[in-house]
């Protein structure tokens, strides 16, 4: 059909290849993962250093970083190949929240106060994790990469949610995003 050819036109087999590549390492560090950490709880042991490295990555990429199409998101690694360290940067942040939020779950269920009616934690069980995440959406605001903003916010949401069970905690995210 007429669809189909307008649809094959837009394929580029430069970047083809390039996604092929790039499917393959990741697939590659996935498998590799898998058998050299049998035990993913061995991470809780990390979960700072894993937290820092993730802020790094981001770091990293704003003072090296290439701006393209008002973004500033690759890192070019020679030949013309660009690498995205905020991809990696993802997954380090999803892997410090899931460790931080795991051990804290307690703390962060049982409200000591509240402001604004509205039930608050104690701040030392808090404020580590709302400070990495105020990090991490600083960092890729400035990067001018929204989507990963949202996308960082919505896990944390997701996750704080899961680990206390606490729809205020959520319902606040939520409403700040809005505002």
């Amino acid at each position: 059909s007429a669809i189909g050819l307008v649809e094959l036109d837009r394929i580029n087999p430069a970047l083809a290849a390039d996604q092929a590549l790039w499917v393959g390492v990741g697939g590659a560090a996935f498998i590799a993962t898998v058998v050299l950490l049998p035990d993913h709880r061995i991470l809780e042991n990390y979960t700072y250093l894993i937290g820092l490295a993730g802020v790094g990555l981001l770091l990293i990429t704003m003072v090296f970083g290439t701006r393209i199409n008002g973004a500033k998101l690759w890192i070019s690694i020679g030949g013309g190949q660009t690498v995205q360290l905020g991809e990696v940067a993802k997954v380090l942040v999803v892997v410090f929240l899931a460790a931080y939020l795991r051990d804290k779950r307690e703390l962060l269920a049982i409200p000591t106060r509240r402001v604004m009616r509205l039930p608050v934690p104690p701040g030392a069980a808090l404020a580590p994790v709302l400070l990495f995440l105020g990090a991490c959406l600083s960092l890729v605001v400035i990067l001018n990469d929204f989507g990963t903003a949202l996308l960082f916010l919505g896990i944390f949401l997701a996750m704080i949610y899961l680990a206390t069970g606490r729809v205020a905690y959520t319902g606040f995210g939520i409403g700040l995003f809005v505002i």
